[in-house]
């Protein structure tokens, strides 16, 4: 009786082992996966916003300029920006325990702790990289905070 408990936990144990493999796999593709936002309706000074999730437990956000993906990484300021999946319904993304609402190969949805709720879709390019050079010089990013005395 002992024994047949011990392999049912067992067996369970490796089924849960192996469905976040799958949930990372979802997410990252086993490399790169790029997930645009959908919902909310996030515009960076009319910039469409996408994430790309790395297999190495990393991502970083993207903007798209002229069809193609540009990070604004700001050299002063340190974020983390890693991601762990903690089972098939939580995840953890950099440092916030993340509700796993919807994964499937084309859809990405998840919700945060103060309810608010991201949509992620596939991006149809999984082809191109993100680029850290934004080719428009006068272009300021939302984040720029300006202080006078």
């Amino acid at each position: 009786m002992k024994k047949g408990i011990v392999c049912c936990i067992l067996i369970i144990g490796l089924l849960a082992c192996d469905n976040q493999k799958k949930q990372e796999k979802l997410i990252s593709n086993n490399n790169i996966k790029y997930w645009n936002i959908v919902y909310p309706p996030i515009q960076n000074r009319g910039l469409p916003r996408g994430y790309c999730f790395h297999k190495n437990g990393t991502y970083q956000r993207f903007d798209y300029y002229k069809n193609k993906r540009y990070s604004f990484e700001i050299n002063d300021i340190v974020y983390d920006w890693t991601w762990k999946c903690l089972n098939d319904s939580f995840l953890i993304l950099s440092k916030e325990k993340v509700r796993i609402l919807k994964l499937t190969k084309d859809t990405f949805n998840i919700q945060f702790k103060d309810k608010s709720i991201i949509k992620f879709v596939r991006s149809e390019n999984q082809k191109d990289s993100v680029s850290r050079h934004f080719p428009y010089k006068d272009f300021i990013s939302g984040d720029t905070i300006h202080i006078s005395r």
